[in-house]
């Protein structure tokens, strides 16, 4: 998991953000500048505090330490994934393991599975190398 979030992390860092909200296009054309916005930041770390929460329980995970993610994340970032920008899905294709180590809770059961056939479906063929390693823990195979 954390060789994994050092790689999300330095695809955060090189990836060319629009120089404005999100539009329907997949693809930036006009970056602003290298490296995340604060709002990116912001939810690798809490991803990263969630993996750590998750890693501390052992074999007792709680769905509130899966839930801890999702919560602070910026209306740029849900803007980023309505629109289905790559940079956005790619960080929710990450959220989506998490998700499925919690899939025995009723109210869960297979969102993790469902959340990445939705942003498979979704991603810009550019970017799909980013949901193999996703794609290995939700569903057993790249």
């Amino acid at each position: 998991m954390w060789e994994q979030i050092e790689k999300l992390q330095k695809f955060l860092e090189e990836y060319q953000f629009p120089n404005s909200n999100p539009t329907t296009s997949p693809i930036p054309t006009t970056p602003e500048y290298r490296g995340p916005p604060e709002d990116y930041k912001v939810a690798l770390d809490f991803f990263k505090v969630a993996a750590r929460q998750i890693e501390l329980a052992g074999p007792h995970v709680e769905t509130g330490m899966v839930y801890m993610w999702a919560y602070p994340l910026s209306k740029r970032i849900h803007d980023d994934m309505k629109s289905y920008q790559p940079v956005a899905l790619v960080l929710l294709a990450h959220y989506s393991v998490l998700l499925k180590l919690v899939e025995s809770y009723w109210y869960i059961s297979d969102l993790g599975c469902s959340l990445l056939e939705d942003i498979e479906s979704h991603m810009h063929a550019d970017f799909r190398d980013w949901l193999e390693w996703p794609r290995q823990w939700v569903f057993g195979k790249s």
